[in-house]
């Protein structure tokens, strides 16, 4: 499995910034969208360049790197300035339901890079408004 290429980040950068700026509806709607996209680039890497395929620190790296992807467009978004640029509380159910679908994809991957790698758990982390984190424990 490989990171996002580099012009999957440019579209993730421009259409993040572009959401920032809408109502509050459109820009839920574009936010899942834009996640739902990443979700999708990831199935598609992952069958292409299985996981098992891939030295375990790698791996590690490559699940980094998706998890700031989709942090990125979360921040961007919703991320604290003066005033705060939303305004409803929180994420919007569309993005937070394809988050958790993001989770769910990088399972397969996490679980092979944390064997590779002699970790004992990995964990994901999901928080508001900054997005995801991977986390792995050793013994």
């Amino acid at each position: 499995m490989n990171p996002p290429t580099d012009s999957l980040r440019a579209e993730v950068f421009a259409r993040a910034i572009d959401s920032r700026n809408r109502t509050d509806e459109e820009a839920d709607a574009d936010l899942a969208a834009l996640i739902a996209r990443i979700n999708e680039q990831l199935v598609e890497e992952i069958k292409e360049r299985p996981p098992s395929s891939v030295r375990a620190d790698a791996l590690a790296a490559a699940c980094d790197a998706w998890a700031s992807l989709v942090s990125h467009a979360l921040a961007q978004v919703h991320a604290p300035m003066s005033p705060f640029p939303r305004n409803r509380a929180g994420w919007g159910q569309g993005a937070i339901q394809q988050v958790q679908q993001f989770a769910r994809i990088l399972q397969a991957p996490l679980s092979t890079a944390q064997q590779g790698l002699g970790a004992s758990s990995y964990s994901i982390g999901v928080g508001f408004p900054w997005g995801v984190s991977i986390g792995f424990t050793w013994p």
